[in-house]
């Protein structure tokens, strides 16, 4: 008589895995059974497939881990009158990148300045990315006379610095020299 011993190897449960899970109803956990790794949002399987396969000694074939998705470089959106700092090159999922206006500063305030990293490591993008020149605010035309501005950064851009704004007298002589200037601080 002959007798056949079946042994069952057994890798039982996958290992604990953060930032990621197996597939959700628990794989076989058998020789040869494979365990699909699903990660979560904002990261990336670290080998090509997201498995692990049960090998004959009883335990789980390695290198199925989840990594954060990075975004390599900086935002691809063009910025009028600013740019993005080179420290969002490397930002992971969730992270945020800043734009940051021109000089002088404090002339110019972002709009849309923030971008996020996220799944896959794309940026978000709330275009238009833009830093408009700061508002100095309306001017009130004299009686007989008008501001007339141009040259601003920004909408409104009459009263956006660098706005020059100069003054026609409707009637009358002109007292001083007619024109002043957006400044930088807003004023």
């Amino acid at each position: 008589t002959m007798v056949i011993i079946v042994v069952v190897v057994d890798c039982n449960s996958p290992p604990t895995i953060s930032d990621g899970s197996w597939d959700p109803d628990g794989p076989a956990t058998t020789y040869l059974s494979t365990a699909l790794l699903n990660c979560d949002t904002g990261h990336h399987y670290s080998n090509a497939t997201g498995t692990i396969t049960c090998q004959a000694n009883g335990s789980w074939s390695s290198g199925a881990t989840c990594e954060v998705d990075t975004c390599s470089a900086v935002p691809p959106y063009g910025v009028t009158r600013g740019s993005w700092p080179g420290s969002c090159a490397g930002k992971t999922y969730g992270q945020t990148c800043t734009l940051v206006c021109q000089a002088p500063s404090g002339a110019y305030v972002p709009t849309n300045s923030v971008s996020t990293c996220g799944v896959g490591g794309a940026w978000s993008d709330n275009t238009p990315y833009n830093c408009k020149g700061r508002d100095c605010g309306a001017l009130t035309d004299p009686t007989d006379g008008t501001w007339t501005c141009s040259g601003g950064h920004g909408s409104p851009s009459a009263r956006r610095y660098p706005a020059t704004c100069s003054l026609s007298c409707t009637s009358g002589g002109l007292d001083g020299d007619g024109a002043i200037e957006c400044e930088a601080s807003g004023s």
